[in-house]
């Protein structure tokens, strides 16, 4: 899943805490697997891998940090541009699997969850390059880890998250999701 933010509610109460916590989301994962859904009526494989270029932080982005030091880092400005890579997309069926060269953080998940043209869409991070952290605009205006230590400009997340969903939405236009309507149940003629 989208990794850059996540970490244990109490984060610096040790091992024991991480555990616990690791426990309980366990669990719920467990409980969770009841929201899964089949795929036998449709099993088409949707792939791409496109090409993204991201921008470093430049001055724009260090301006909007609130601490000093971080503000004050210089980072990778190579006189050729753009870092290039790439994203990855597997749709299997109704699901996606989404890969970025990176740690997206959780919100950028959230995003591309919410937006996907697929039934269920899953953050891959470190798929396809390990370019760092990606964190949202806004978090810049916060500051924190990510932010911080990002090698890229502020807004760069948003556009992984967009390059993705246009891309979905492109296999979705050539490829159309065969999705049964639900009975009377609820289902799409599966008993839950």
């Amino acid at each position: 899943g989208a990794a850059g933010d996540n970490h244990p509610l109490l984060p610096e109460a040790g091992f024991v805490a991480a555990e616990q916590m690791g426990a309980r989301l366990a669990q719920q994962a467990i409980l969770r697997c009841y929201d899964s859904i089949p795929v036998d009526y449709d099993e088409q494989l949707r792939l791409a891998y496109p090409t993204v270029k991201l921008d470093y932080k430049d001055d724009e982005s260090r301006a909007m940090l609130p601490e000093k030091a971080a503000r004050e880092k210089k980072g990778p400005t190579p006189s050729e541009g753009p870092y290039k890579t790439y994203v990855s997309l597997l749709g299997i069926g109704p699901i996606l699997l989404a890969g970025f060269p990176g740690e997206p953080v959780s919100e950028l998940g959230a995003m591309l969850k919410w937006s996907s043209p697929f039934l269920k869409s899953y953050a891959l991070f470190t798929a396809t390059d390990m370019m760092g952290y990606f964190p949202t605009r806004n978090q810049f205006y916060w500051g924190g880890y990510e932010p911080n230590i990002t090698r890229f400009a502020h807004g760069t997340g948003e556009r992984l998250v967009e390059r993705i969903l246009t891309t979905a939405q492109q296999l979705v236009r050539d490829q159309p999701l065969r999705i049964p309507a639900l009975d009377a149940a609820g289902t799409h003629g599966h008993p839950r």
